[in-house]
Parts: structure tokens; C-alpha cells; sequence
């Protein structure tokens, strides 16, 4: 009983000065730059290796999926929140270089591009066409390989596949229709 009333009643005095407090990092507001009109046609497209229409036919498409319904002061808008995840599709960058392009945390980059990542896959159901006779087979194995040098590949949902005569493990693709 004694030690706890003792620990109670110390005295500044009597704690050590080699303990020191930490302290916290200021709270830092970063600029977020309006990167759809900051940079034209071409810039854009180097960037973010879409064009401008197409970015604006997906945000209508998922739009409604990122909208954020307690403003808080600075909050990405949707358009942020798509081009920060197209940003790090395009570069297959890091999140904090991504972050600092957007001007945002790291943390919160991850999560917009979580949050992104899943509106755009809710849209696979009418974006991802298959090929379903053996006639659109082929014609798309055979653009895979024009365009890719893949041999034999068509599309797949989930696998890798070693083909016969490869060394290599192909990803199959998509035929993807924006």
C-alpha cells in the first residue's frame, strides 16, 4: 500500500532525467494538385497511360462507388482517388512516390487505391469480354500474338499456364473493352 500511494505522490523531482518524451511530428497539410487539369493531352497520357476521355468514362462508371460522405476537411475527390490508382498502375510504383505525386499520406494511398481497385473490378461483368466460338478464339490468339509475340493464349480468368513449347510462365490476359 505504501509503494502505491509513494508512486501516487511523487514529486517531479524524483523521476530520472534520462527519461525523455517524445515528441509528435507537426500535422502536415500537403498541396493536392489537380493533376486532370494540370497537364494536357499528351502529358496526361504519359503519366497516367490513359487519355483524358477514357479517365472521364471510368469516374461515371465508378463514381458513385467513391464518393466520400463525411467531408472532412482536404478529402480526396473521386477523381483524385482514380488518378492516384492509375498513377500507380502506370508506374508500378511505390506508394509513397505515388502519395507524394497526389499529395497524399502513405497510408491513405493505400487505401484509395483498395478503395479504387474494387470499383473498377465491380465492373468486370460488363467490361471483360470473352471470346466464345472457336472463330473468336482463334482471331484473338492470334492478335494476343501479333501485338505480344504470346503463342496459343486466348484468356483466362485465374491461372498461369506453361505452354508446350515455353520456357516462360504467360500470364493469360483479358480482352478488355473500354
Amino acid at each position: 500500500m505504501d509503494l502505491l500511494v509513494d508512486l501516487i505522490f511523487e514529486s517531479d523531482d524524483d523521476i530520472e532525467d534520462n527519461d525523455e518524451f517524445v515528441e509528435r511530428r507537426p500535422y502536415v497539410i500537403r498541396n493536392k494538385p489537380n493533376n486532370f487539369q494540370v497537364w494536357d493531352d499528351k502529358e496526361f497520357f504519359n503519366r497516367f497511360r490513359l487519355k483524358k476521355d477514357t479517365v472521364l468514362e471510368l469516374l461515371h462508371a465508378i463514381e458513385d462507388r467513391l464518393i466520400i460522405l463525411r467531408n472532412k476537411s482536404r478529402s480526396l475527390t473521386p477523381i483524385n482517388q482514380l488518378l492516384l490508382t492509375l498513377r500507380f498502375y502506370a508506374t508500378g510504383n511505390f506508394l509513397r512516390a505515388c502519395g507524394d505525386f497526389s499529395g497524399v499520406s502513405i497510408s491513405t494511398a493505400s487505401r484509395v487505391i483498395a478503395k479504387v481497385f474494387m470499383a473498377i473490378a465491380s465492373l468486370s461483368a460488363t467490361m471483360i469480354n470473352m471470346p466464345q466460338s472457336n472463330v473468336e478464339i482463334r482471331t484473338t490468339q492470334q492478335a494476343f500474338y501479333d501485338m505480344y509475340k504470346f503463342p496459343r493464349e486466348v484468356n483466362t480468368q485465374k491461372s498461369l499456364e506453361i505452354e508446350k513449347d515455353s520456357f516462360l510462365l504467360i500470364p493469360k490476359l483479358f480482352a478488355i473493352t473500354i
